[in-house]
């Protein structure tokens, strides 16, 4: 958050966002929303736009984790609506239409849109695989093979952590055998970050999923063999 975005006692403000994810996470949903509709007044009273639309943004996460997707949609979309330099913003709810509403050209065309905008390396990586999930399920798998390799081509460092990886379209390709060259080569690409950064959690998760990967590699030359 950035502190210049803030007027009027930001402390207050963001104490109450903060208290608000501790909420959720505590999963005392009604009390979070409580706090996040307070936060909203707040902030429309001091006519801060991107103060209000965090909060909308807070209010989406809720709704998500309470399984109200329309909602959450909504939320994201008011946040949108108030943070448009925010492209984050826009993949949490292309990521939604592609998953909830299953509204894949809406969100391929979206995701299009932020790609013309956006130099930043995570949003360009998460634009891209999900562009690439959206294909696969409109059955256009040239074109979804060719972000996915766009993402894999890219380099990873510049992602700076594990965290930032998506990981959605590896698996779902990998569920459904597509691809599997470019799935290793992406995973050891998320492998190669992990081990920069000594992340021990993730070189271990990322080592099974390879491991699992190879297993399947050789399960489908054995079919294919006469």
């Amino acid at each position: 958050m950035n502190q210049n975005d803030i007027q009027n006692d930001p402390i207050i403000s963001e104490k109450k966002l903060y208290q608000a994810f501790r909420l959720m996470k505590k999963k005392e949903f009604d009390a979070a929303k409580e706090l996040i509709r307070e936060g909203l007044k707040e902030a429309a009273q001091k006519k801060d736009p991107v103060l209000e639309g965090l909060y909308h943004s807070a209010l989406g996460v809720l709704f998500k984790l309470t399984g109200d997707y329309k909602k959450a949609f909504k939320s994201y979309q008011h946040a949108e609506q108030l943070i448009p330099d925010d492209h984050s913003l826009k993949i949490i709810s292309a990521v939604l239409l592609v998953e909830q509403f299953k509204q894949y050209e809406t969100a391929f065309r979206k995701l299009d849109k932020v790609l013309g905008l956006t130099k930043d390396p995570a949003i360009t990586h998460h634009a891209l695989t999900t562009q690439a999930i959206a294909l696969f399920h409109m059955n256009k798998k040239a074109l979804s093979k060719d972000r996915f390799e766009s993402a894999t081509q890219a380099d990873f460092s510049l992602l700076r952590f594990v965290a930032n990886v998506d990981f959605k379209a590896v698996d779902l390709f990998t569920r459904k055998g597509f691809e599997l060259h470019l799935c290793k080569k992406y995973l050891t690409n998320a492998l190669g970050l992990a081990r920069g950064n000594n992340d021990s959690t993730y070189i271990i998760v990322i080592e099974e999923l390879l491991g699992r990967l190879a297993l399947y590699q050789e399960a489908v030359k054995a079919k294919k063999s006469p």
